[in-house]
């Protein structure tokens, strides 16, 4: 679309839509979401927020789930055919990093924790009923959260010594 920039792309597992964020050039901080086919045919807004960031298609292909930069940096979501968003939890994503599992029941993410010395903690967030879990994490993250395949365990990359490894975290 003329006087909009378009970018992080992400492919739904369905294969029936890409969505992305759209900025509005010249708007300053208008971000919304939108969704097209695999072709790049058949456009549609998704979210009019004007800092929706990030966007990820839940494995079933029904949600999107974003970063919601104007409410501080929180997880939300909004039906793939577009609606009424919804936020799945009040905690700031510390680093705009965030996964969501295969059977698309939970969320994970990295927030710091004031309470405990400005510490990194997971936090587990159940994606129908906003419940949340906060969990230490059992070695110093330094990168990307992943859910592993099954869902059981979220998988982190550490470095220790000068030496990279992935770390296999069960829930």
């Amino acid at each position: 679309e003329e006087g909009k920039l378009a970018g992080d792309f992400s492919a739904c597992a369905n294969g029936k839509y890409v969505v992305f964020e759209m900025l509005s050039l010249g708007s300053g901080s208008d971000v919304s979401l939108w969704r097209m086919d695999p072709t790049g045919g058949n456009l549609k807004q998704l979210s009019s927020g004007n800092r929706d960031i990030l966007p990820q298609c839940s494995f079933d292909g029904r949600w999107v789930y974003y970063i919601d930069q104007k409410n501080d940096s929180t997880l939300a979501r909004i039906p793939i055919d577009g609606g009424s968003p919804q936020a799945l939890s009040k905690l700031s994503i510390s680093d705009s990093q965030f996964d969501v599992s295969p059977d698309g029941k939970w969320a994970v993410f990295a927030t710091l924790e004031h309470a405990e010395g400005h510490k990194d903690v997971l936090i587990l967030v159940n994606t129908d009923s906003g419940e949340t879990k906060k969990i230490n994490f059992e070695k110093l993250r330094f990168g990307l959260i992943r859910f592993s395949h099954d869902g059981k365990s979220v998988i982190y990359p550490t470095r220790e010594s000068g030496v990279d490894n992935l770390w296999m975290q069960p829930l």
